[in-house]
């Protein structure tokens, strides 16, 4: 899987990562015995990234994963992506494991990514 790869490589630079599953709710109404399953909602965030995280230093991180140069962001993800970058963050579209890798030396050339120890269980 992709996201597991980019994922992975994230973790190795020493960043928090995590998946951001965006799925369907499904919608009850009454309680009890009396419960009543309506349908689904169509998610809890519509344009959420799909990994998410925290770099050394501090900084949001999101990460849109598409699979092939003619796929897109929906306008909601780029909404997501602005904003998060508009506050400070890192957002991207990456396609692979390479994209994520570009970026680090692009942001640690800039300075804004500190080279330090992650408590983070999940570093690799």
């Amino acid at each position: 899987m992709r996201q597991e790869a980019i994922r992975d490589a994230l973790l190795k630079l020493g960043c928090m990562c995590w998946r951001q599953p965006n799925v369907p709710v499904p919608i009850f109404r009454g309680t009890g015995k009396h419960r009543v399953f309506e349908g689904f909602r169509k998610s809890v965030t519509v344009g959420l990234p799909d990994l998410g995280g925290i770099t050394p230093g501090g900084r949001a991180l999101a990460i849109e994963v598409k699979s092939a140069e003619k796929e897109h962001p929906t306008p909601e993800q780029v909404k997501w992506l602005d904003a998060i970058a508009h506050q400070g963050g890192i957002a991207m579209v990456a396609r692979t494991v390479d994209d994520v890798v570009k970026l680090y030396a692009e942001v640690k050339e800039a300075g804004g990514w500190l080279d330090v120890e992650s408590p983070w269980p999940g570093r690799k």
